[in-house]
């Protein structure tokens, strides 16, 4: 609970302009958090284990855990991409007291 009330508060600063935000979002959750949701599934894999196999013992419940994760990992690096797109340098090069106009 605290890791999502963290982010949120600091994407509230970065909504507001702040560019250390920015960056504390891509390396924290871009990063570190993308790494945490990565690294167990890559090991259970280099263990030779086989994906075919546990997804044909998965049931309904499995499957939507596995497709909620691949689906937030798409999404964290999809928002890493667009947060450092030229559009979003500009935005994050103007004065903060213009952002609030």
């Amino acid at each position: 609970m605290a890791v999502f009330l963290a982010a949120i508060l600091v994407a509230l600063r970065m909504r507001a302009g702040r560019r250390w935000a920015r960056l504390t979002l891509a390396v924290g959750l871009g990063v570190l958090g993308t790494l945490s949701l990565v690294v167990d599934p890559l090991l259970w894999l280099l263990d030779g284990n086989s994906l075919s196999a546990v997804l044909a013992e998965s049931g309904p419940a499995d499957l939507a855990f596995g497709t909620s994760r691949v689906l937030h990992v798409a999404a964290v690096l999809t928002a890493c991409v667009l947060m450092f797109l030229p559009s979003s340098n500009r935005y994050f090069r103007r004065p903060v007291a213009a952002l609030a106009t």
